[in-house]
Order: C-alpha cells, then sequence, then structure tokens
C-alpha cells in the first residue's frame, strides 16, 4: 500500500492505493492551524475504517502547502 498526502493551505487530502495502483481509500479535511495533527487525523480515520497498519504502507509522500510539516511522510514533493 502507499500513501499520498496533501496538505493544502485550506483542505488536506489523502489517499492509500494497492501496489498497481488502485485506490484502496481516501479522505479529505479542513487543514486548519496543524497541518502534521490533520493528516495523522485523517490517516488514523482511514487506516481504521479499512483494517491497514502503519507497517502496511511501503512508501508515503506529501506534497502542497504543509508538505514540509508532515513528518509521516518518508518523501516530500513540490507541486510546482
Amino acid at each position: 500500500m502507499y500513501l499520498g498526502i496533501d496538505s493544502g493551505s485550506t483542505t488536506t487530502k489523502l489517499v492509500l492505493t494497492d501496489a498497481t495502483g488502485r485506490v484502496v481509500s481516501r479522505r479529505v479535511g479542513p487543514t486548519g492551524a496543524d497541518c502534521e495533527a490533520t493528516a495523522e487525523a485523517l490517516w488514523r480515520d482511514l487506516a481504521s475504517e479499512g483494517g491497514v497498519r502503519d507497517t502496511q504502507i511501503k512508501a508515503a509522500v506529501a506534497t502542497g502547502y504543509g508538505r514540509r510539516r508532515v513528518t509521516m511522510a518518508g518523501r516530500v514533493v513540490t507541486e510546482i
């Protein structure tokens, strides 16, 4: 499984895909004042619903305004 995180200035979006790129689950929520806390809360909801554990994530990538503040991502990519 792979986790994509778009930490924007107004909304944060998470998408979980399988090894073939098929979307398994997704979450969207308001970013608020703490980009990292928002991403982690959305991840907990997504993981809980799908029965996914942290150890099943092979890679996590963050992009967007708050990308550098989302420490759960192993890689940061600019959207520009």
